[in-house]
């Protein structure tokens, strides 16, 4: 008797589904959530990349207006100052620009480079991979004089 009150208790256990939704929560949620905070990281990262491609354009079209290289570059770092802190992301202490100018083609070419050491997306950096800890950004324009 003692045997099929042990299974009948037995059946009972397996057959019970109360608690099931908690424990389904329990395994997924972390999941979930792990993918959620991914998502939002990158989010932000590709944010930041496409603002830097954007300041780095309008720098590129505001160094154009030099006759020097010295001037370009004045220019550019000047415009840099004035419009960084337009985009939300990107910080005025980490970026730099350089400028590059080609006598014989007239291209100028605009160097910015964004230190992400402060970024948001490095609270992730063991769990992803990361871009560079600098992002290079190139942006050339020739002008005809």
């Amino acid at each position: 008797m003692r045997t099929s009150t042990i299974s009948r208790a037995a059946r009972k256990i397996a057959t019970t589904r109360k608690g099931t939704a908690a424990v389904e929560f329990a395994l997924l949620a972390p999941v979930f959530l792990l993918l959620c905070f991914i998502m939002a990281g990158y989010g932000l990262l590709f944010m930041t990349q496409v603002s830097l491609h954007q300041l780095s354009a309008d720098l590129t079209r505001s160094a154009l207006g030099g006759l020097t290289l010295a001037e370009k570059q004045e220019r550019a770092s000047a415009h840099l100052s004035d419009r960084i802190d337009s985009f939300m992301m990107l910080d005025s202490q980490q970026a730099r620009v350089r400028v590059f100018y080609d006598d014989a083609t007239q291209e100028t070419e605009v160097v910015l480079e964004y230190d992400t050491d402060t970024h948001p997306v490095r609270v992730l950096e063991g769990l992803l991979p990361m871009p560079p800890q600098t992002l290079e950004i190139r942006s050339s324009i020739t002008g005809y004089m």
